[in-house]
């Protein structure tokens, strides 16, 4: 009967080993030991926390040991180093007074035992850190790829695009007309790349002495029109309609580059979530000394998941190329920082609609 019972605690201890079940293992060292209570406590780089108790009164026992408990050996009724391979990896705390190991046991196999065991967890735990970590990094370093994908795309395409007019104007210089038609298409094309230099510079906090914002009056209706008659190609290819509802008197105070990065980051968003043959709303009004902007599409509802996260950086889309994930939460910097600001005010009754603000000029 007594050599079946070791054998068992034999199995036993071999299975917690190598499973790293600390609990398991340590009532058994306790058990041995003839404490009532007591807990493992493994290092971490911040000091000795706890990594396991037993026993009635274990919650007794701190969460962490303070510096004074760091030096051993200790007595008997405190506790042991763990020690695995001549290193420490944790302590071993008994509770409940003076503790006299039976004569049989001998304390350095079982201590042994538990930094083994302790150590197991302690891999384990760093390859779960690794794996999450890896997983991070690869998902970081994919949207890295995409992202870099979409800035060398706008920044390649206006400039492919600029060379090919310019070459297309020198071959037909005697046709005014069509070289006034390139010249307006190439300017326009040069606007496009101008907003994107400086939303990339801004995203990543380059500043350029030249660029920095300035606000000054901006006439919302002038703006908007302008970016529509940018944004017709996109319109057509979707058969999607823009209508403006703007005053002509309606000024806003802010830096004009900017806002039209803004504008056209809501225009662009409502433009691919809007379905086919439909059609979006740009529309504006002044109310208590501010200027109140509003992008409508049809759409909608928006997951609750997601709408905590609107203004928030967010991955690229890998199903569109033009996408960096950064509109939204770029246009809400950009409008905190000519007074104003941005939400979301409407997306559950079949229409999704962002409102912006800034102070009237």
């Amino acid at each position: 009967m007594h050599q079946d019972r070791a054998r068992w605690e034999a199995a036993m201890v071999d299975r917690a080993i190598l499973s790293g079940d600390l609990p398991v293992l340590l009532r058994h060292v306790l058990e041995r030991f003839g404490a009532p209570f007591g807990g493992v406590y493994a290092y971490r780089e911040e000091g000795l926390f706890r990594q396991a108790v037993s026993g009635p009164e274990a919650a007794s026992l701190p969460p962490s040991l303070a510096p004074e408990f760091l030096s051993p050996p200790w007595p008997c009724d405190r506790g042991w180093s763990l020690m695995h391979r001549g290193r420490p990896v944790g302590h071993l705390v008994l509770g409940g007074g003076a503790v006299r190991v039976p004569a049989r046991v001998r304390p350095e196999v079982e201590l042994t035992r538990l930094a083994a065991c302790l150590e197991r967890l302690n891999l384990k735990e760093r390859r779960q850190r690794f794996e999450v970590l890896r997983a991070r990094a690869r998902e970081m370093s994919e949207s890295q790829v995409r992202s870099h994908a979409v800035v060398s795309h706008q920044l390649k395409t206006p400039l492919q695009l600029g060379q090919s007019l310019i070459s297309d104007a020198l071959a037909h210089v005697q046709d005014h007309e069509r070289v006034g038609r390139r010249l307006d298409t190439l300017f326009e094309s040069l606007r496009r790349f101008h907003r994107s230099m400086v939303a990339l510079f801004d995203r990543h906090g380059i500043h350029l002495e030249r660029h920095r914002p300035q606000p000054v009056p901006v006439n919302l209706l002038s703006m908007g029109e302008q970016l529509v008659k940018e944004l017709e190609p996109a319109l057509r290819r979707r058969r999607l309609t823009c209508s403006l509802e703007i005053g002509p008197d309606l000024w806003a105070i802010a830096d004009p580059l900017r806002l039209e990065i803004v504008l056209e980051n809501l225009l662009g968003n409502a433009i691919k979530a809007a379905p086919r043959e439909t059609g979006i709303a740009l529309s504006a009004d002044a109310t208590d000394g501010q200027v109140r902007f509003r992008v409508a599409n049809p759409g909608g509802p928006i997951p609750p998941g997601r709408l905590g996260q609107l203004f928030r950086p967010q991955s690229p889309n890998p199903e569109d190329p033009t996408s960096t994930g950064l509109g939204l939460s770029l246009s809400r910097d950009y409008l905190h920082q000519m007074g104003g600001g941005i939400s979301l005010i409407a997306h559950e009754q079949g229409e999704v609609v962002f409102e912006g603000w800034l102070g009237r000029a």
